[in-house]
Protein backbone atom coordinates (compact mmCIF):
# COMPACT_ATOMS: atom_id res chain seq x y z
CA UNK A 1 0.00 0.00 0.00
CA UNK A 2 1.33 3.36 -1.07
CA UNK A 3 0.18 6.56 1.06
CA UNK A 4 0.67 9.74 -0.92
CA UNK A 5 1.01 12.58 1.72
CA UNK A 6 0.43 15.66 -0.88
CA UNK A 7 -2.85 13.81 -1.72
CA UNK A 8 -4.04 13.94 1.64
CA UNK A 9 -3.73 10.68 2.86
CA UNK A 10 -3.18 9.23 6.42
CA UNK A 11 -0.38 6.71 7.42
CA UNK A 12 -2.87 6.27 10.24
CA UNK A 13 -6.14 5.46 7.90
CA UNK A 14 -3.83 2.83 5.87
CA UNK A 15 -2.83 1.34 9.21
CA UNK A 16 -6.75 1.13 9.92
CA UNK A 17 -7.39 -0.45 6.80
CA UNK A 18 -4.93 -3.31 6.95
CA UNK A 19 -5.37 -3.98 10.35
CA UNK A 20 -6.37 -7.53 9.90
CA UNK A 21 -3.04 -7.99 7.41
CA UNK A 22 -0.71 -10.72 9.32
CA UNK A 23 1.67 -8.37 7.99
CA UNK A 24 1.81 -5.00 6.05
CA UNK A 25 4.32 -2.75 4.02
CA UNK A 26 3.56 1.06 3.50
CA UNK A 27 5.24 2.68 1.11
CA UNK A 28 5.24 6.69 2.21
CA UNK A 29 5.46 9.56 -0.85
CA UNK A 30 6.18 12.92 0.58
CA UNK A 31 6.09 13.91 4.42
CA UNK A 32 2.66 13.38 6.39
CA UNK A 33 1.78 15.84 8.72
CA UNK A 34 0.49 13.48 11.75
CA UNK A 35 1.39 11.29 14.76
CA UNK A 36 1.67 7.61 13.65
CA UNK A 37 0.66 5.10 16.22
CA UNK A 38 1.22 1.39 15.83
CA UNK A 39 -0.05 -1.10 17.91
CA UNK A 40 0.32 -4.19 16.37
CA UNK A 41 2.78 -6.28 15.16
CA UNK A 42 4.91 -7.05 11.95
CA UNK A 43 4.76 -3.89 9.93
CA UNK A 44 6.91 -2.08 7.47
CA UNK A 45 7.17 2.01 6.40
CA UNK A 46 9.53 2.67 3.85
CA UNK A 47 9.93 6.18 1.56
CA UNK A 48 8.93 5.85 -1.83
CA UNK A 49 11.51 6.68 -4.69
CA UNK A 50 11.32 10.61 -4.15
CA UNK A 51 11.98 10.59 -0.84
CA UNK A 52 9.28 10.06 2.26
CA UNK A 53 8.71 11.46 6.03
CA UNK A 54 6.45 11.79 9.04
CA UNK A 55 6.56 14.93 11.08
CA UNK A 56 4.40 15.71 14.26
CA UNK A 57 1.62 17.47 14.18
CA UNK A 58 2.73 18.32 18.01
CA UNK A 59 0.48 16.57 20.08
CA UNK A 60 3.00 13.24 20.38
CA UNK A 61 5.57 11.60 18.67
CA UNK A 62 5.58 11.34 15.23
CA UNK A 63 6.33 7.75 15.20
CA UNK A 64 5.31 5.73 18.21
CA UNK A 65 5.21 2.26 18.97
CA UNK A 66 3.05 0.75 21.58
CA UNK A 67 3.48 -3.04 22.18
CA UNK A 68 4.57 -3.12 18.09
CA UNK A 69 6.93 -5.68 17.87
CA UNK A 70 9.31 -6.61 14.36
CA UNK A 71 8.54 -2.78 13.08
CA UNK A 72 10.85 -2.20 10.36
CA UNK A 73 11.76 1.86 9.42
CA UNK A 74 13.42 2.26 5.97
CA UNK A 75 14.91 5.39 4.51
CA UNK A 76 12.30 7.93 5.83
CA UNK A 77 12.49 11.09 7.78
CA UNK A 78 10.76 11.88 11.20
CA UNK A 79 10.84 15.12 12.93
CA UNK A 80 9.12 16.96 15.69
CA UNK A 81 7.06 15.66 18.74
CA UNK A 82 7.69 15.59 22.53
CA UNK A 83 9.83 12.75 21.34
CA UNK A 84 10.04 11.87 17.95
CA UNK A 85 10.40 8.03 17.52
CA UNK A 86 9.34 6.22 20.69
CA UNK A 87 9.16 2.59 21.06
CA UNK A 88 6.85 1.41 24.46
CA UNK A 89 5.74 -1.67 26.29
CA UNK A 90 7.88 -4.35 24.88
CA UNK A 91 7.98 -2.96 21.17
CA UNK A 92 10.97 -3.39 18.78
CA UNK A 93 12.26 -2.50 15.56
CA UNK A 94 15.01 -1.95 13.11
CA UNK A 95 15.37 1.57 11.44
CA UNK A 96 17.60 1.76 8.63
CA UNK A 97 19.05 4.64 7.09
CA UNK A 98 16.26 7.16 8.76
CA UNK A 99 16.65 10.68 9.76
CA UNK A 100 15.26 11.07 13.05
CA UNK A 101 15.73 15.26 14.10
CA UNK A 102 14.13 18.04 15.91
CA UNK A 103 12.11 16.26 19.34
CA UNK A 104 11.62 18.60 22.01
CA UNK A 105 12.95 16.27 24.69
CA UNK A 106 14.33 12.98 22.48
CA UNK A 107 14.64 12.10 19.24
CA UNK A 108 14.69 8.73 20.01
CA UNK A 109 13.37 7.18 23.26
CA UNK A 110 13.20 3.28 24.08
CA UNK A 111 11.21 2.42 27.38
CA UNK A 112 9.63 -0.23 29.24
CA UNK A 113 12.14 -3.51 28.11
CA UNK A 114 11.18 -2.36 24.58
CA UNK A 115 14.32 -2.47 22.00
CA UNK A 116 15.85 -0.92 18.82
CA UNK A 117 17.86 -1.49 16.07
CA UNK A 118 19.51 1.66 14.08
CA UNK A 119 22.11 1.05 11.24
CA UNK A 120 22.75 4.18 9.34
CA UNK A 121 21.09 7.54 9.14
CA UNK A 122 21.58 10.46 11.76
CA UNK A 123 20.16 11.43 15.03
CA UNK A 124 19.76 14.95 15.67
CA UNK A 125 18.70 18.85 17.12
CA UNK A 126 17.00 17.58 19.88
CA UNK A 127 17.38 17.55 23.68
CA UNK A 128 19.36 14.46 23.64
CA UNK A 129 19.70 12.22 20.83
CA UNK A 130 19.27 8.51 21.70
CA UNK A 131 17.97 7.34 25.35
CA UNK A 132 17.57 4.15 26.25
CA UNK A 133 15.48 3.99 29.54
CA UNK A 134 15.15 0.79 30.44
CA UNK A 135 15.18 -0.79 27.25
CA UNK A 136 18.14 -1.66 24.57
CA UNK A 137 19.21 0.47 21.73
CA UNK A 138 21.60 -1.31 19.29
CA UNK A 139 23.55 1.90 17.03
CA UNK A 140 25.39 0.60 13.91
CA UNK A 141 26.07 0.91 10.56
CA UNK A 142 27.85 4.61 10.47
CA UNK A 143 24.64 6.49 12.40
CA UNK A 144 25.54 9.99 13.29
CA UNK A 145 24.55 11.28 16.51
CA UNK A 146 25.26 15.27 16.26
CA UNK A 147 24.30 18.72 17.18
CA UNK A 148 21.89 17.41 20.15
CA UNK A 149 21.32 20.66 23.11
CA UNK A 150 22.43 17.50 26.02
CA UNK A 151 23.87 14.31 25.83
CA UNK A 152 24.37 11.80 22.55
CA UNK A 153 23.72 8.49 23.91
CA UNK A 154 21.97 8.23 27.30
CA UNK A 155 21.49 4.34 29.32
CA UNK A 156 19.15 5.03 32.35
CA UNK A 157 16.72 2.72 34.65
CA UNK A 158 18.78 -0.53 33.89
CA UNK A 159 18.53 0.45 29.81
CA UNK A 160 21.52 -0.50 27.63
CA UNK A 161 22.79 1.31 24.43
CA UNK A 162 25.03 -0.46 22.30
CA UNK A 163 27.66 1.40 19.86
CA UNK A 164 29.53 -0.21 16.74
CA UNK A 165 30.44 2.04 13.71
CA UNK A 166 29.44 4.64 15.04
CA UNK A 167 29.96 8.54 15.19
CA UNK A 168 28.58 10.77 18.16
CA UNK A 169 29.57 14.41 17.67
CA UNK A 170 28.76 18.05 18.92
CA UNK A 171 26.45 17.10 21.35
CA UNK A 172 26.53 20.11 24.00
CA UNK A 173 26.06 18.14 27.62
CA UNK A 174 28.51 15.23 26.50
CA UNK A 175 28.71 11.77 24.00
CA UNK A 176 27.78 9.19 25.68
CA UNK A 177 26.37 8.74 29.45
CA UNK A 178 25.02 5.91 31.68
CA UNK A 179 22.81 6.12 34.88
CA UNK A 180 21.09 4.17 37.40
CA UNK A 181 22.20 0.76 36.91
CA UNK A 182 22.24 1.03 33.26
CA UNK A 183 25.37 0.15 30.61
CA UNK A 184 26.77 1.94 27.41
CA UNK A 185 28.94 -0.29 25.22
CA UNK A 186 31.32 1.45 22.45
CA UNK A 187 32.24 -2.30 20.53
CA UNK A 188 34.46 -1.48 18.06
CA UNK A 189 37.40 1.29 17.12
CA UNK A 190 35.91 2.31 14.63
CA UNK A 191 32.98 4.09 16.80
CA UNK A 192 34.04 8.03 17.32
CA UNK A 193 33.26 9.66 20.43
CA UNK A 194 34.24 13.36 20.03
CA UNK A 195 33.92 17.39 19.52
CA UNK A 196 31.36 16.99 22.57
CA UNK A 197 30.97 19.28 25.47
CA UNK A 198 30.67 18.27 29.06
CA UNK A 199 33.06 14.94 28.53
CA UNK A 200 32.90 11.70 26.75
Amino acid sequence: MTVNCAAGQSINQALAMTSDAPSVTITIDGTCTEDVGIQRDDVTLQAGPSGGGITSDGGDAALGLDGARRITITGLTLSGGPNTLVANAGSSFEADNVTVTGGAMDDVRVTSESSGVLSGGTVSNSQSGVQADGGDVSLDGGVVIEDNASVGVVADHGGDAVLAQVTVEGNAGGGVQAYSGATASLTQSNTLVENNSGGQ
